[in-house]
């Protein structure tokens, strides 16, 4: 919809809402606080910084192929902002023990797998 009224590929977007739901999940879960009520602030808050990106578009009177790579870059920002504050959270840790591989098993004194 935006490429056809505005003429801006815009591929921030998904990153914009990859960050707001990341920022969901942590504070859930490192602060106990109900998804629902992050949702309150961070919607909103996404929502006004998604304007101020395609306002400064129109502003600067971006072409597409600029918008194709400024927003590109934009992405790439967002999305290793996350990493960034999951180090510092305690959230990297060993996989469970679903996700690991299972033991190998005897079958008749070999190594089954």
């Amino acid at each position: 919809m935006t490429w056809g009224l505005l003429r801006v590929i815009n591929l921030a977007n998904f990153a914009l809402a990859f960050l707001g739901a990341y920022l969901t999940y942590q504070l859930a879960t490192t602060h106990g606080l109900d998804p629902i009520l992050t949702l309150l602030v961070i919607a909103p808050g996404f929502f006004v910084i998604g304007i101020l990106l395609e306002l400064g578009f129109l502003r600067f009177r971006i072409n597409e192929l600029t918008s194709l790579i400024v927003t590109f870059g934009l992405t790439v920002i967002l999305e290793s902002l996350a990493p960034a504050g999951r180090a510092r959270s305690g959230f990297a840790r060993a996989a469970p023990s679903a996700c690991r591989p299972p033991r190998s098993r005897r079958l008749r004194g070999r190594a089954a797998p």
